[in-house]
């Protein structure tokens, strides 16, 4: 079974899951040692979902808000390693410090590092565009609303955009919708019921 912080799902049986997560029980047993807060939760589903998009888009730049422990990052480089894609991760939280040198280590070809600050400021620093994004920073509305304004003109055209935290009922969902429309597919998530969308750029 693949070690999780805080939950454990039938999906992490799932072979290709498996295969995307290889070498997971020994960087989270390295990175347990530092006693870093955890916060939220993972889902399975989603880092399988993008790694997928990562190859069949032949992804070559990957931006993801929000670091946390990795667990989406170490999916997503094991998957970049196959299309020489990059990875690169916008946090506020500087105690995440040494998950950023761990994967700096694992993936030295494929992990950019970390912009350490707030995403409502730093995201608007970059000028290079990308050809994914996972919005998984603040979860308030008004947090949100800033990252993904500033993410829309960092993404390729027929690129995507993943969403995380987006219940139909909630504000983040609604302002989705009304910037992305019928673009915006939504994905319930059984495995931790906490759904998420993605969207493709025009």
């Amino acid at each position: 079974m693949i070690q999780q912080s805080n939950q454990t799902f039938p999906f992490l049986n799932f072979p290709p899951y498996i295969s995307l997560s290889e070498g997971w029980n020994e960087y989270y047993k390295e990175i347990s040692e530092f006693n870093i807060n955890y916060e939220g939760h993972t889902s399975p589903i989603k880092q399988y979902m993008m790694s997928s998009f990562i190859l069949a888009s032949n992804c070559q730049l990957f931006y993801e808000v929000g670091l946390n422990l990795g667990h989406c990052s170490w999916r997503l480089l094991n998957t970049l390693r196959y299309t020489g894609g990059k990875l690169l991760n916008f946090e506020i939280d500087t105690s995440k410090t040494p998950v950023e040198s761990a994967l700096m280590r694992i993936f030295p070809r494929n992990y950019l590092g970390t912009v350490w600050g707030d995403s409502n400021e730093t995201l608007a620093k970059i000028t290079e565009p990308c050809d994914i994004i996972h919005i998984d920073g603040g979860h308030s509305f008004p947090c949100f609303k800033n990252d993904l304004d500033l993410a829309i003109p960092l993404v390729k055209s027929g690129g995507f955009f993943f969403i995380d935290d987006a219940q139909v009922d909630s504000d983040i969902y609604r302002y989705s919708k009304e910037v992305f429309g019928d673009a915006l597919v939504f994905f319930p998530d059984p495995t931790h019921n906490i759904p998420f969308c993605i969207a493709q750029q025009k």
